[in-house]
């Protein structure tokens, strides 16, 4: 099948983990179309600058590009900075997502369509099962969570007649990631104490949260057999959780990066950092997405913290 793959948010850190899968995949016949607020990473790539949250922009972008398929990463990422800023997360997350649905739903061929969502919908459930899975309820807790359950209904009101995916992400870590996520601020302290920037002491917050942490590329590989799966499903609208299905706390994270580091560093709890988490535990079952795609995290927890750390290292040196 020739594809024109539209993926949104594609500069950002899964876009661009997304954009080294596809081209991977070695399928000459494929387009792939980048849409981002400043250029995206990726050869044989079609670069797209636009603000999908004006008024008509979706719309537009659909219309100029026809695409068989479209892969929503687009919107806001950040949980903590979702609370300080909540008309702007309700656009990027909700308002978004709705206009390019609802776009998509209107075309002559709507496209396959996947929209990353997050493991943070459940909220509150979490508290009470050991593993999350897609039948359980919706309870989300905080502003990015309930843009983000919104956005799910969104899709499955616009396009639950054509063919969609909800993907809920759990916590992709990875290179390129940024430092508002724990992985990432863990990597540049790391980094930055080794090469003599700051005094030996990693500032942290809550480390008692247990947290479902997948690498990025396998969760772009993930997208990529969820693409192939809406290529051959029924029309529908199919979700499936994005996970490890293993718990990790956030001690052990840094202690595990402790082993990587090349210096060694004491561990400060900084008050600014150390919020009380609404959701102590929240860690994904996964079954369902290795029964429909063969799907498997293929990458060792060692090799993922090592790239990350390696990625924040080079970051330093440029």
């Amino acid at each position: 099948m020739v594809r024109r793959i539209l993926i949104t948010g594609a500069s950002g850190f899964l876009g661009g983990h997304l954009l080294r899968a596809l081209a991977a995949l070695n399928r000459p016949d494929d387009t792939v179309l980048a849409a981002s607020r400043g250029a995206a990473e990726g050869t044989g790539v079609r670069h797209l600058d636009i603000d999908l949250t004006e008024d008509g922009a979706c719309a537009r972008l659909l219309a100029d590009t026809l695409p068989s398929h479209v892969v929503h990463l687009a919107g806001a990422a950040s949980v903590g900075a979702a609370a300080q800023a909540v008309a702007e997360t309700w656009k990027a997350n909700f308002h978004m997502t709705f206009a390019l649905a609802e776009a998509a739903a209107g075309m002559a061929a709507p496209p396959r369509f996947v929209l990353a969502s997050s493991g943070e919908v459940y909220g509150a459930t979490a508290r009470e099962a050991e593993l999350l899975s897609e039948d359980l309820p919706l309870r989300p807790a905080g502003v990015y969570a309930r843009t983000k359950a919104a956005a799910e209904l969104a899709v499955s009101d616009l396009l639950g007649r054509h063919s969609a995916a909800i993907l809920r992400l759990f916590n992709s870590i990875g290179p390129g990631q940024d430092e508002r996520f724990v992985a990432g601020a863990f990597a540049a302290q790391i980094a930055r104490i080794e090469a003599g920037l700051m005094p030996p002491v990693l500032h942290v917050g809550n480390l008692d949260s247990v947290r479902d942490f997948i690498d990025a590329a396998d969760t772009a590989d993930a997208i990529c057999r969820v693409l192939g799966l809406l290529d051959a499903d029924k029309p529908g609208v199919a979700i499936f959780n994005v996970c490890s299905g293993r718990g990790r706390s956030i001690a052990s994270l840094v202690e595990d990066m402790r082993l990587l580091a090349t210096r060694p560093f004491e561990v400060q709890i900084d008050p600014e950092r150390a919020r009380p988490s609404e959701t102590p535990r929240a860690v994904g079952d996964n079954a369902r997405l290795r029964e429909r795609t063969g799907w498997s995290p293929a990458t060792a927890w060692q090799a993922t913290l090592q790239r990350t750390l390696d990625d924040w290292r080079a970051r330093l040196k440029r």
